[in-house]
């Protein structure tokens, strides 16, 4: 009987031991997703504009708002003309928010003559996160603004100045 009982004792470790080795792993299944959202676009839809401005002994800088209202550091140097801030349209995915990236600076040049245009800054329309952020509308669109300060150097020469610049849009 005592042997019948260590055989047992044997047998009853061994079933324990690869029942403990079954449960060491343990298998299960996972699932992997992706959303495809519109693709953002943007585009220019008017340029970000001084007008006309009057050359002056001393030095002055012109601010255009994102707003599109006109000031000058100097009296008398703004001449009556369209002025306009640099505006854009984003589209994309319905009630996604976006960063937008404005350069540091514009260079303005004209006959070999520069100018620079400084101070960038952003409105968006409509609802808007804080900061550079925007939200598109439930529509998919959204326009922001751009203005910024331009430097007029002393007796900066006539001529009409061109320059371009680069505005980014992502996905946040």
């Amino acid at each position: 009987m005592k042997r019948g009982a260590f055989i047992g004792g044997v047998l009853a470790a061994v079933a324990t031991a690869g029942a403990a080795h079954a449960q060491a792993t343990a298998t299960t299944t996972g699932e992997a997703r992706a959303s495809v959202v519109r693709t953002l676009a943007m585009a220019s839809r008017s340029p970000l504009s001084f007008g006309l401005i009057a050359a002056d002994q001393a030095a002055f800088s012109v601010q255009v708002t994102p707003a599109g209202a006109i000031s000058a550091t100097r009296q008398g140097v703004l001449v009556p003309s369209p002025v306009s801030a640099g505006s854009f349209e984003v589209s994309g995915e319905p009630n996604r928010v976006y960063s937008v990236d404005l350069p540091a600076s514009i260079n303005l040049s004209a006959g070999g003559q520069g100018m620079t245009v400084t101070g960038l800054q952003l409105q968006f329309s409509g609802a808007q996160s804080q900061g550079g952020s925007g939200l598109l509308a439930s529509d998919g669109r959204q326009v922001f603004n751009v203005g910024g300060t331009l430097g007029v150097a002393a007796s900066q020469a006539p001529g009409d100045y061109v320059g371009s610049y680069v505005v980014t849009a992502r996905y946040q």
